[in-house]
């Protein structure tokens, strides 16, 4: 004899959690790895006065390719690319263990990790 599976309906489904986003909010980690870069242009622009060179000093720390010396320098990136990139990692990574939902229940309004 075959079996019947009884199906269960809800009057009330459950309801689901929602999580809401309340306004703006700044990710200090990842604005901390934009300041070795902004420091560094920074200093471009009192040492060479030019956009040109602000620019050129801008690509290098970005990419590596020191565009004065026209060569490969890796260790330039330690300004500009590696921060922001670690920054990123380091928000990311507080939110997925839960950081920046703690934060944001102890009431700190706008900042987040």
């Amino acid at each position: 004899m075959a079996t019947t599976k009884t199906v269960v309906k809800y009057r009330n489904p459950p309801k689901k959690k929602h999580r809401r986003k309340h306004g703006f909010q700044l990710p200090l980690a990842v604005v901390g790895g934009f300041t070795p870069a902004a420091v560094f242009l920074i200093g471009s622009w009192k040492a060479h006065h030019s956009i040109e060179a602000v620019g050129k000093d801008a690509a290098m720390i970005m990419t590596g390719y020191n565009t004065w010396e026209r060569k490969w320098d890796p260790g330039k990136m330690a300004w500009g690319l590696l921060p922001i990139l670690i920054g990123v990692g380091l928000h990311k990574v507080a939110g997925k263990l839960g950081i920046n939902r703690a934060i944001a229940q102890a009431g700190i309004p706008i900042f987040r990790i």
